[in-house]
This record gives structure tokens, sequence and C-alpha cells, in this order.
């Protein structure tokens, strides 16, 4: 028998969430679509890791979507044994078949034969597990991912069936045992939530509207639902993320000649704003943040204008011409030498 249950996740402070959702606004009048897979975040523990909410939005920093994997069942998207399956699915585990309830864990691993540890010593990668009634934990009992490892110190992320997810940190003793699956060097992705091999496609409509779809092979299925819409066709589109602070943009240009920032991190809610207006259907664009911390936007119009708009952290925006070309801008590219 699968999972069902957990106990429900202890209170703690909501830190700032590092997102995962990578987003880019599109195009087209025909219809445009842009692919992002970005590189992996540094190993460091974050201090900014407490989290609890209800759905799994502590989670999606991971590439958590809520869906089912190796047939653990889900409640709104919740419960541990599935969060830990996604996360050792993730790290390239293959279905080691039925583990059962999360109390039965540590002794169904060993049983597989296939040479899974259980000790007590934690390690990135590893799953925190707990019997019936240990600890504090229900019937039927408990586990976590282990994402980090100081000292005796465990960075932990979990959900469970009653509809909650979460994060923290606690001493190795709060926990049963740990579980070794497939550990990892270091510590699991975390800031920009975009290591994860999430695969990301975001297409426009003519009449407006934005749609991400998702997937990753073997894990995730094709899943696509609608971002954001506009009253205007969007007709050029560009993505990045800030390397200092994680925080995802997605830049788009309209038939109407507007230029729009959506940005977002972590749980946070999308925020869109317009950056620029133009007199001529936006035609190209390209998003950079340079080393400075300056974040530019180039744009590039039917009548054959090429603009940047740039700022830094709450300064204004600034927008200039840079060149008038006398032909359509068809595309644009950015690097400082």
């Amino acid at each position: 028998m699968y999972a069902v249950t957990c106990k429900p996740l202890e209170d703690h402070s909501v830190g700032n969430r590092t997102a995962h959702w990578l987003l880019a606004l599109l195009a087209p009048l025909t219809l445009a679509l842009t692919m992002v897979l970005a590189p992996p975040a540094a190993h460091a523990a974050p201090t900014d890791w407490y989290c609890k909410t209800n759905g799994y939005g502590c989670l999606t920093d991971f590439g958590y979507k809520g869906i089912s994997v190796w047939g653990y069942p889900v409640n709104g998207g919740n419960n541990c044994t599935n969060y830990a399956a996604f996360r050792l699915a993730s790290n390239g585990l293959a279905n080691p078949g039925n583990l059962g309830n999360a109390r039965d864990w540590d002794d169904t691993a060993p049983a597989k034969g296939l040479g899974f540890r259980v000790d007590g010593n934690p390690a990135p990668g590893s799953i925190a597990q707990w019997n019936a009634y240990e600890k504090g934990m229900s019937e039927f009992g408990h586990v976590a991912y282990v994402d980090y490892v100081e000292g005796n110190q465990v960075w932990l992320s979990e959900s469970d069936w009653y509809g909650t997810s979460g994060r923290r940190v606690v001493d190795k003793s709060a926990v049963g045992r740990f579980i070794h699956f497939k550990d990892l060097p270091g510590g699991a992705p975390v800031a920009s939530g975009t290591g994860d091999g999430v695969r990301h496609v975001i297409s426009g409509t003519q009449a407006g509207g934005v749609h991400e779809t998702y997937w990753k092979t073997g894990v995730i299925p094709l899943a696509t639902g609608r971002l954001v819409s506009f009253s205007s066709p969007v007709t050029a589109v560009d993505f990045g993320v800030s390397p200092d602070d994680g925080v995802h943009h997605a830049i788009s240009g309209t038939q109407a000649g507007e230029v729009y920032e959506t940005y977002w991190k972590g749980g946070n809610p999308l925020t869109t704003g317009r950056l620029a207006n133009f007199s001529s259907p936006v035609t190209a664009l390209a998003f950079s943040v340079t080393s400075d911390g300056v974040h530019h936007v180039f744009s590039g119009t039917q009548a054959g204008d090429v603009y940047e708009t740039y700022w830094k952290g709450g300064y204004a925006l600034t927008t200039g011409r840079l060149a008038s070309l006398g032909s359509p801008v068809t595309t644009l590219d950015f690097s400082v030498s």
C-alpha cells in the first residue's frame, strides 16, 4: 500500500521563498514559442529557508508541481512520500518499486537489495524518516528530503497528506533515521530553482493569452496553464533570472507597441508592469543583467528603431533610442565584451 498520510507539518515563520517557475512571455500573430532551461544554482545552504504554507508553494523551488510520482497518491498535490519520490527521481534514482507508507521505508528500502543504506547520518539527497508515532509523528510515520547538512543541522523540505508543505532546519537527533537512496555531493539547487531539469515552453497567442507548458522526462507529464492575458497580440519575448537575487523576469512586447515586465521570486505572486510604450509594434526583444546589477531590455520595432530601457534596484526606468535602421527589426542580441 502506498502512503496516504503523514503528520501535519509544524508551523514555522515564512522566509523569502526562492522560486521555481520559469516563465517567459511570448509571441505572435503566428504562434511563438520560447524554451528555457537555466543552469543550476550554487550549493550553499540558504539563510531564508523556513517556510510553511497550505498547498505545495514551499516546494516549487525544486520543480515540484503536486503531480503523482511512482504511483504515490496526492491530496491537493501534497503527500510526504510523493514529494520524497519526486526529489529522488529528480536526482536520477530509478523507481525502486513500492516502499509502502512512510513508516515502512526504513524496512522496505534495504529489503530491495539495491544497496540502500539506513543509518543516523544525514547527507544531502538522503531521506529523513520516522516510524509510526516516533518523535511525535502519526501512525503512518513521515519522510522528508534532506537538502543541506551543516554539522548536526539538517535542512529539510517536506509535504504532508493534510495539504501543507514546508521547509525547516532541525538537529539530526530530531529525526528517526536517514535512508541513503542516492546521496548528492554538497546540496540541492535552490536560489533560482531552475536547475532541476524541468522544461518550460511559454507561448503567446494572437488573442493575447500567454501560456506555459512544462514537463520533466520520466517525472512530470506535460501540463499547460495560462499565465497572463494582454489586450493585444504578443509579438516578442525574452526571459532571464537576476544572478544576484534570483528574481525571474519575463519581458514581452505587443503589437500595440508596449513592452511589459513580469517578475517573481519564490511563492510571491506575479507582478506585471509596463516598461515602455512605442508608436510601432515590438518585433524583437533582448533582456540581460550585467555584472553591475543593471537590468537592460532592448526593444526592436517594426518601424526599424532599437531602444534600450534600463534600471537598477529602486532607480527609475530610463529609455532611450539606440539606432534607427530604416527596416523592421527582426532579431536582437546583446553582450558585453
